[in-house]
């Protein structure tokens, strides 16, 4: 089915996308607010707000909220992220208007009420914790700050205990009539939908910031983060070592480009027969977990590969995944390894189609971007449209090591381990 955006009278961007077959409905709400736009003062707010949107509005009680979703059998959920805070739930079909009804009603009518405030602060202080227990997330948290020193883009989404001790009632509830209340709306609905009911209950929602519809994304200009360039020894109480090796990108490019990074990054890292799970994992026996990903901002992003291992393979795991990247760089790819990656993101593609909820986060990513937005038949066709020389273009604008960082995240590297570490990168 074709996929319908409009921007509404009230300046609230709307996307859907029919599917006649369906039985449900995905929802979500995306609001241009994440802790990128935080200051000194502010950490952790936008993550602090998003709790309270599911604490009670001037006609309903949080267990309402809670009751009405969990007796429809709904999944709902919320997140924040570096540059949006986004409210969505998964709803049999004819539960739509339910769905946005109590959604609209959050958005606009969240009370904030004191007690929930300090109920909710403890929470949060209790998921922060238990984040700094995590190996992987911690170490996430602490490289994006060493990519991206002392920037906006780096700070911990959630802010630190000491952070959300400081905000109070008021500030938070200043923060949800700016961004919240009043500020850039994005929803995105897929599934079986009636489409004139989706629009007139979204536009009695209060006017909403515009949004530039010239470059099509959550348009708020923010500094050119600096990129760290350089190895780094971060001494962490955990057991095993962490190793991320990454390189800066630019975020726009065309679409075509997109699906040739996705082909370059299954081929590496992000499946089994990729070339570092190979190495590290299958032949090496050095890794549980290894893999490569993207993380893509609005204006930034990189590219990284991850592996963790004992502390005593450290040497030669940095040695083999380096190694191996290297191998990329001057040799290139072959055309199997090219077959498989493009049969793979195909095979992704259509089983995600079948699932609302991927669809419709698949749509947010296409309106960030500005990609036109596509059927699953038209990504398919432009996946196995991609050639070695196509993939060959990313490894050559992507790989460029005198922009490389290297951070190894875990217990302490001796000294003989970390000289031989670093002399294996000076090469590079």
């Amino acid at each position: 089915m074709s996929v319908f955006q409009e921007t509404l009278k009230n300046k609230t961007v709307l996307i859907t996308e029919p599917m006649e077959n369906a039985t449900s409905a995905s929802i979500g709400f995306w609001f241009s607010v994440g802790s990128r736009y935080e200051k000194e003062g502010e950490r952790g707010i936008s993550h602090f707000v998003e709790h309270l949107l599911f604490k009670g509005t001037k006609t309903r009680s949080a267990f309402d909220i809670a009751c009405g979703f969990d007796y429809i059998g709904s999944l709902v959920n919320a997140f924040t992220d570096r540059e949006a805070v986004c409210i969505h739930c998964t709803v049999p079909a004819d539960k739509v208007d339910f769905a946005l009804e109590v959604f609209c009603d959050m958005t606009e009518n969240s009370m904030f009420n004191i007690e929930d405030v300090e109920k909710e602060r403890s929470v949060i202080e209790s998921e922060i914790i238990s984040s700094e227990d995590d190996p992987e997330e911690a170490a996430n948290d602490e490289v994006c700050e060493i990519f991206w020193p002392n920037q906006s883009l780096s700070q911990c989404i959630a802010g630190k205990v000491e952070d959300i001790s400081l905000l109070t009632r008021e500030h938070l509830y200043a923060w949800y009539e700016k961004y919240i209340k009043k500020g850039k709306l994005t929803v995105c609905v897929v599934g079986k939908i009636n489409l004139p009911s989706i629009i007139n209950r979204l536009e009695k929602l209060s006017t909403r910031l515009e949004q530039n519809e010239a470059n099509g994304r959550f348009d708020t200009i923010f500094p050119k983060p600096q990129v760290f360039r350089g190895v780094t020894f971060y001494k962490a109480a955990f057991q095993q070592e962490q190793v991320f090796v990454l390189f800066p990108v630019d975020n726009f490019i065309s679409f075509h480009e997109q699906c040739s990074w996705n082909v370059f990054n299954a081929i590496v890292g992000d499946t089994m027969s990729s070339r570092l799970f190979q190495r590290l994992r299958e032949n090496g026996g050095f890794c549980y977990n290894v893999y490569s990903s993207f993380n893509m901002h609005s204006d930034v992003g990189s590219w990284y590969a991850y592996a963790s291992s004992n502390k005593k393979d450290i040497v030669e795991v940095i040695a083999q995944l380096i190694e191996e990247i290297v191998k990329l760089k001057t040799y290139g790819i072959t055309e199997t390894e090219l077959a498989g990656a493009k049969e793979h993101l195909c095979g992704e593609e259509i089983i995600s189609s079948e699932d609302t909820e991927n669809r419709s986060r698949r749509l947010i990513r296409e309106y960030i971007h500005n990609y036109k937005h596509c059927t699953t038949e038209e990504i398919i066709s432009e996946i196995r449209s991609i050639t070695k020389n196509d993939v060959e273009n990313v490894i050559a604008k992507i790989l460029d090591f005198s922009k490389m960082a290297v951070v190894i995240y875990g217990p302490k590297v001796n000294g003989k381990s970390r000289k031989m570490i670093e002399k294996s990168l000076s090469m590079w």
